[in-house]
């Protein structure tokens, strides 16, 4: 494998631990122990914390080395904006758009958070939450704001994440994720609309108990 190829793939699980909290807000990281377990050179590491730390995921200093970034509180309620402005732009854009096996595969999605949430994988249970949102940016013919909100949106990702063991998060989140299934299968744009104000409010909201709950994991 290449030296691009092998930073891409790190990259991606270094970032998929640090979105669902494998790697903490705050904790160390060693170039040198990354580079033993792919069993690679510090370069293509190296390149791929550059592109974490770009994504405000890792802070890197060459004087004092690198570790997993705190959850910005600026960056959350911006972050927070753009994924409310995009998700009404992407709901209204689904007129018309909804075929019957999209449905059928944001139902899959929340079988599996539901399964996720009685397991008590708060990882998969936020894959299958991504996955569902996911479907109806494809169904809008939007795929490229859902790229944009995963590399713009790590603060805000992480929130969510923590959010999971927040008595009763998790379950509101598939009631709303239900209800807004069902008004996308009636084509009931207007009553969608209406639950993702009131989803995308209720996560923001909790990010306040969060920072309350874990202080050692915000800046």
């Amino acid at each position: 494998m290449d030296e691009k190829l092998t930073s891409c793939v790190i990259y991606n699980a270094l970032k998929e631990d640090i979105i669902y909290l494998r790697r903490l807000p705050g904790e160390k990281l060693s170039l040198g122990e990354i580079a033993m377990q792919y069993g690679v050179s510090r370069m293509p590491v190296r390149d791929a914390l550059l592109f974490l730390k770009s994504e405000k995921l890792v802070d890197l200093s060459p004087q004092r080395g690198c570790w997993v970034s705190k959850i910005d509180t600026k960056s959350l309620g911006e972050e927070h904006t753009l994924r409310y402005m995009l998700e009404k732009a992407i709901i209204s854009n689904l007129r018309g758009k909804l075929r019957a096996k999209d449905i059928d595969a944001m139902r899959w999605r929340l079988e599996a958070q539901e399964k996720a949430l009685n397991s008590g994988d708060g990882s998969a249970f936020f894959y299958s939450d991504d996955q569902m949102h996911r479907t109806y940016y494809r169904m809008a013919g939007c795929n490229h704001f859902w790229d944009v909100l995963e590399r713009e949106t790590g603060s805000y990702m992480r929130a969510r994440v923590l959010s999971f063991k927040t008595k009763g998060v998790a379950e509101r989140n598939v009631e709303q994720h239900s209800a807004l299934i069902s008004a996308l299968e009636k084509n009931d744009i207007a009553l969608a609309m209406g639950i993702i104000d009131e989803h995308l409010g209720s996560v923001f909201s909790d990010s306040e108990i969060l920072k309350s709950g874990h202080p050692e994991y915000f800046a």
